[in-house]
């Protein structure tokens, strides 16, 4: 076949083919000559044990060894196997990638077991699909990976599978030092032991690829001792579940003693007094000023995770709670948003009922993670729910983090009044850190009124008070926030210097979604200045971060930013394909209907002369949310838009076929940019020619001519309209 045409043979697993089948195609590539036959084999690295010459004498071979997937190859491909789920995370994708150690089939494996759980499903109310991220951990093991576990383990000495079933309980990963005494407490307890030296077993399993060896992962950013790890996590959980349940609860209660001595005390207990049966076996003691040295002064989640999961295993409810919240705080404090509301909620699971503080913090600290996560609906029942449970400290901060909460959802009035609730409840607890967040939230407050001098006064004030406090977090918000009013404020030199700090702060705290905020909140320092190719390239930048956070909030807002910078420069081309996507993420992942998105896709439309799709938006607008009054270009386009894309205009003025809007209105309170009265007046003098105002045209006009000058991006715009004015009927109609 293949001297007829070109053929390619591919075959996979070929450690398991028939010899046959790998004898006929070396054959068959031994001579090139007239021949187009290509052919792929791709096997397990035992495969050149027992053919360690196949494939030298065809006419052309190359080689490759395939290393395990990295972390960003790995988290790319589960983002595709997790399709149509949309925005998975990157933490979550990172999870997955470290779960399935690098290993395509593993990650494969792992995925379809989310989606048979049911783990990937539509978001609440319809729309696209999600995954239940902190739902990971409950994730079943697959039969058909116990399967190969079983088979591995049974190719092992006795011995050294008994010392991987150990290693299995223990956990993904795991130091020699907890290894060998757990070992050393079995044995000496007179439970299922394992006769073999650690070291030595160790050295088998990492020759067979089932163990790992080194600073693994983030242990070894941390510059921690080194760990042995599972190089799968799907395998080590189906070993663990080949385990006899007495058996395993034996080795969880030896491995909770082993941590609970390392975190209470800095260093492991003595081994049970019991005799040992066999002295030859034992293993060497374990050095405690060793141990302890490796111990900071705080736990952190090298010594917490152990501890949590073999106290939950143990049903030592409490205990694991408590380091689960521990574990909350470290991650969210990291910015591993993901990881924090997985260890939250598993606190809130294992608290008990009448256990009422931890239930509360569970709840408090999942709330304010997960509207960072885009879950706003469930951010507000568990701060609401968490401020049943609390004590005066604590619904001081819940209600200051509601408060947040309601701000991204624009419900500015009653983030206000979380804001004016907390206020006697900070004062009495006199918190440092809670005073500089209630002053920032009050600037906030300031802010969205448009009080802009006000705003500036207790946002600089916040600043300085969460500095103090070592509050990252609100120093950060503050200076964000503070540096759009001082632009707005004219102050701009003060504005770049506050951005530039926040950005700063961010990158250094690795905190990318305020990182994300902070870049795209500069835009208004640069549009101001009419800088639109640093704003452009801010908010580029700030697309490539949302989308590398997997939050689509963040990606509309600065897609949407930038198409609408790009439209008022007369850019429509790339400013109506950046409109589509902001307005896809708009009806996708927004829970309640909003008219931004589509309101810009129309006024683009309409621009480019395609108005009916504008006048279908604008229908939906009209039925579902229409723009309000205090949101003043958005309002006054959306009526423009309206008149001028109405069909019927019969017995109307064109006062009544303006909407009212008139030189007193528009004078009437500031817009936040030039531009945005510019378009507000281009709209008004089009609607004004299709309906024959030609007085109210001439107005816009005039009054758009001394703006002209600084914005001369508008100057064709308005140009057109002067032409349309001074010519024919037909023409100025706009039809």
């Amino acid at each position: 076949r293949a001297r007829r045409a070109p053929v390619a043979v591919i075959v996979d697993d070929a450690q398991w083919a028939d010899v046959t089948v790998l004898d006929a195609l070396e054959v068959a590539t031994l001579d090139g000559a007239g021949v187009t036959l290509w052919a792929a084999v791709v096997a397990h690295p035992r495969f050149e044990r027992f053919r360690p010459t196949w494939g030298a004498r065809t006419q052309r071979a190359d080689r490759v060894t395939l290393a395990p997937l990295d972390e960003a190859a790995a988290a790319e491909l589960a983002a595709q196997l997790l399709l149509p789920a949309a925005y998975p995370p990157a933490d979550a994708l990172r999870g997955l990638a470290r779960w399935a150690g690098g290993n395509p089939g593993c990650l494969a494996a792992i995925i379809r077991s989310l989606k048979q759980a049911g783990l990937v499903r539509r978001r609440p109310g319809g729309g696209d699909y999600c995954v239940e991220a902190a739902a990971l951990e409950g994730l079943p093991v697959s039969p058909a990976w116990q399967w190969l576990a079983m088979r591995q383990l049974g190719a092992l000495p006795q011995e050294v599978a008994a010392l991987a079933r150990l290693c299995a309980v223990l956990g993904e990963s795991f130091t020699r030092a907890e290894l060998e005494w757990v070992q050393d407490a079995v044995d000496r307890a007179g439970g299922a032991g394992t006769p073999v030296d650690a070291g030595y077993g160790l050295g088998v399993l990492v020759e067979r690829g089932i163990i790992g060896r080194g600073a693994h992962g983030e242990d070894a950013a941390r510059g921690a001792a080194e760990r042995w790890w599972f190089q799968s996590g799907l395998f080590r959980d189906a070993v663990y579940e080949t385990l006899d349940p007495e058996h395993r609860a034996q080795i969880h209660r030896h491995a909770l003693a082993f941590w609970r001595a390392r975190v209470e005390r800095g260093r492991p207990p003595a081994p049970p007094a019991a005799p040992r049966s066999d002295p030859a076996a034992t293993s060497a003691e374990v050095d405690p000023a060793a141990a302890s040295a490796e111990l900071s002064a705080q736990p952190g989640p090298e010594e917490l995770e152990p501890l949590a999961r073999h106290a939950g295993a143990c049903g030592e409810g409490e205990e694991a709670a408590e380091a689960h919240l521990r574990l909350g705080d470290l991650a969210f404090a990291r910015h591993r948003h993901v990881e924090a509301e997985r260890c939250y909620t598993a606190a809130l699971r294992l608290a008990g009922e009448d256990d009422r503080r931890r239930r509360a913090l569970a709840l408090a600290g999942r709330g304010r993670i997960r509207y960072r996560l885009h879950l706003i609906e469930q951010a507000l029942a568990d701060l609401s729910a968490a401020l049943e449970l609390a004590d005066d400290a604590l619904r001081a901060d819940v209600l200051l983090e509601e408060a947040t909460a309601l701000d991204w959802t624009g419900a500015y009035e009653a983030s206000s009044g979380r804001v004016e609730l907390s206020r006697p409840l900070v004062e009495r607890a006199g918190s440092p850190r809670l005073s500089a967040r209630l002053r920032v939230a009050e600037g906030r407050t300031r802010l969205r009124r448009a009080e802009v001098a006000e705003a500036i006064a207790l946002l600089s004030e916040g600043a300085s008070l969460a500095e103090s406090a070592g509050d990252e977090e609100s120093r950060i918000i503050a200076l964000v926030l503070l540096s759009t009013e001082l632009a707005h404020a004219g102050r701009f030199a003060e504005a770049e210097q506050r951005a530039a700090e926040a950005i700063a702060l961010c990158e250094q705290a690795e905190d990318l979604p305020h990182l994300c905020v902070a870049i795209m909140n500069r835009v208004v320092l640069w549009t101001l200045k009419k800088d639109l190719p640093r704003a452009t390239a801010d908010l580029r930048s700030a697309i490539a971060l949302a989308r590398e956070i997997g939050n689509p909030w963040l990606e509309r807002v600065a897609t949407y930013n930038v198409a609408e910078l790009l439209y008022w420069s007369d850019q429509q081309g790339e400013a109506l394909a950046l409109a589509r996507r902001a307005h896809t993420l708009e009806r996708r992942f927004v829970d309640r209907p909003v008219p931004e998105c589509s309101l810009l896709l129309a006024r683009i439309l309409a621009a480019r002369g395609e108005l009916g799709e504008a006048r279908r938006l604008l229908a939906w607008i009209a039925g579902s949310c229409p723009p309000e009054p205090s949101a003043k270009a958005a309002h006054g386009c959306y009526r423009m838009l309206r008149c001028l894309l109405s069909h019927d205009s019969a017995g109307l003025t064109p006062r009544a076929l303006l909407g009212g809007l008139d030189e007193a209105e528009l004078e009437a309170g500031p817009f936040l940019f030039v531009d945005e009265l510019l378009e507000v007046l281009y709209w008004r003098g089009r609607a004004a020619l299709r309906h024959g105002a030609v007085e109210v045209a001439a107005a816009s006009l005039g009054r758009a001519g001394a703006l002209l000058a600084e914005h001369p991006a508008w100057r064709s715009r308005f140009d057109e309209l002067a032409r349309r004015l001074g010519g024919s009927p037909d023409a100025a109609s706009g039809r």
